[in-house]
């Protein structure tokens, strides 16, 4: 299939009193030159076109959305869609996180986060409408379209606003990230596995025949032809993770109590380093994780002009869960002997009850590696030009990925300092650093691409209106830049402090 069709207009977000703000060119009628382009500002009062003055969204064109997109997922679908998109193994990483962040910072940096995913999605959904209505402006069409209107057929619509966006080259590097984030979270489940399976008995007596192990159990699941029949072990993975949640509270509750509260002082309080800054900030980052499928989601509604609603609530509830699960999970082990030292799992009880979960889970992690492989399998084709025709040639590269995993594991001390990483590098930039990076590259070639760009691109009507919708527009432009730089520091430190901690937890 080819490029999904972008056609309806969507509103970029909200900025004031329930008011929305998009670039919308219009024909200037009433000046002697009638081809001149204007900008308005989309929201508020419906008003002529013609006359560059405010719109409102065109129910038309969603419509149009709706028919080509084809889904039929309604508003609480979508809610708990985006909430299984974030619920995943980095929630098993969350107490790890929180005992380095702090009991004040950590709900208060969760929250942030999920703030910032927000602004994404919003970002990239304000992109979609952008590019229809640089395509629909005959004044910015032409250099538009020869720049940048034949990405490759059948590329996912986030890689083809990366196209629209930043061009090929732009397009080439949000796909090396993603082969990078599918390896790194393919990695993180094999050290995941290997150690599940290690503290039971049926261990294989070393870290390196637990893995080699691993590798062994998950080539059969590397030899399906349609992964969406494993698509359902997603469900059953969600209650894997939460029957351990429940062991390991019961089990913890049991042993310490509530006593763990005693031991929380201001000293936990905070960071007590970048590195510990970097480590909370990396899994947070990774736990969320759904700007990547931001667009999947979307056009899997039956209504898509609803996503940003849809998004932002499930968002919301999946950050109260983190905060509570994050907190609740850490203090109640506070007394241990160690404290958390990676993934909650690691907390499981000895016998039974423990072998048991464990195993469940190691048989999830090990189902569900090929939703990560088989997408990075088709990816790593199209990058080095070799499209295989036969089963056998995709079972090849997909077994060759899942050794570089294991190779990789073998050298990473931990589940979460994985996550961690992972989630400062790929996901960071996935989702802090790309989608204010489009909106404002596309934000620029609506303002710029016309011919009459110099003269038009920020004028406005000299009245009080037009005055006040420029200063949103201006807003909305330093706001972009300023989340971009921010996006951009966080990625840069966050992942530096992650490798060193990583180098120095592997040479101790």
């Amino acid at each position: 299939s080819g490029v999904v069709k972008m056609s309806p207009r969507f509103s970029e977000g909200p900025i004031t009193n329930g008011e929305t703000i998009t670039l919308v060119p219009s024909t200037n009628d009433n000046s002697e030159t009638s081809s001149q382009t204007t900008y308005g500002v989309a929201g508020g009062s419906p008003s002529k076109l013609e006359q560059g003055e405010i719109m409102t969204e065109d129910e038309e064109w969603c419509k149009d959305f709706e028919s080509n997109t084809g889904g039929s997922a309604n508003f609480d679908e979508t809610v708990i869609n985006v909430m299984k998109v974030c619920l995943g193994t980095g929630i098993l990483a969350l107490p790890y996180a929180f005992e380095a962040g702090g009991f004040i910072f950590g709900p208060i940096a969760m929250f942030a986060v999920g703030c910032w995913n927000v602004y994404g999605v919003y970002r990239l959904i304000g992109c979609l409408r952008l590019i229809d209505d640089i395509e629909k402006s005959p004044q910015n069409s032409g250099s538009f379209r020869d720049e940048a209107s034949n990405p490759p057929s059948g590329c996912s619509t986030f890689s083809y606003v990366s196209w629209k966006a930043t061009g090929p080259l732009g397009y080439q590097f949000v796909d090396i990230i993603m082969i990078i984030f599918l390896l790194g979270t393919s990695t993180a489940w094999v050290v995941a596995c290997a150690d599940l399976i290690g503290e039971t008995e049926l261990s294989f007596g070393s870290e390196t025949n637990n893995a080699f192990a691993v590798f062994l159990l998950m080539i059969p699941a590397l030899l399906v032809r349609d992964i969406s029949a494993l698509s359902n072990f997603s469900v059953v993975g969600l209650v894997a993770i939460f029957v351990s949640f429940g062991v390991i509270v019961v089990n913890g509750l049991h042993d310490y109590g509530l006593s763990g509260f005693n031991y929380i002082g201001w000293e936990n309080a905070f960071p007590d380093s970048v590195a510990d800054l970097s480590c909370y900030y990396g899994v947070a980052s990774f736990a969320f994780g759904i700007i990547p499928v931001t667009y999947n989601i979307q056009e899997s509604m039956a209504k898509p002009v609803l996503f940003e609603k849809a998004s932002s609530l499930g968002l919301a509830a999946t950050c109260l869960l983190y905060i509570f699960v994050g907190e609740f999970v850490w203090i109640i082990y506070a007394p241990s002997k160690g404290g958390i030292a990676g993934d909650i799992l690691d907390m499981l009880p000895s016998g039974l009850t423990g072998t048991i979960v464990r195993l469940g889970m190691a048989l999830v992690l090990i189902v569900s590696v090929p939703l990560m492989l088989v997408p990075g399998q088709e990816l790593v084709e199209g990058k080095i030009g070799l499209k295989q025709n036969s089963h056998a040639g995709k079972i090849m590269i997909r077994i060759s990925m899942l050794a570089v995993c294991i190779s990789i594991s073998l050298t990473v001390p931990s589940f979460a300092l994985v996550l961690g990483l992972i989630g400062c590098t790929c996901t960071g930039i996935l989702s802090f650093v790309l989608p204010a990076l489009y909106h404002l590259q596309l934000l620029h070639k609506a303002i710029d691409s016309s011919d009459n760009a110099k003269r038009l691109s920020l004028e406005f009507k000299k009245n009080s209106l037009y005055d006040d919708n420029r200063e949103k527009l201006i807003y909305q432009l330093r706001l972009d830049y300023f989340m971009l730089l921010i996006g951009i520091i966080a990625t840069v430190v966050s992942t530096t402090q992650t490798l060193l901690r990583v180098v120095e937890e592997t040479s101790s």
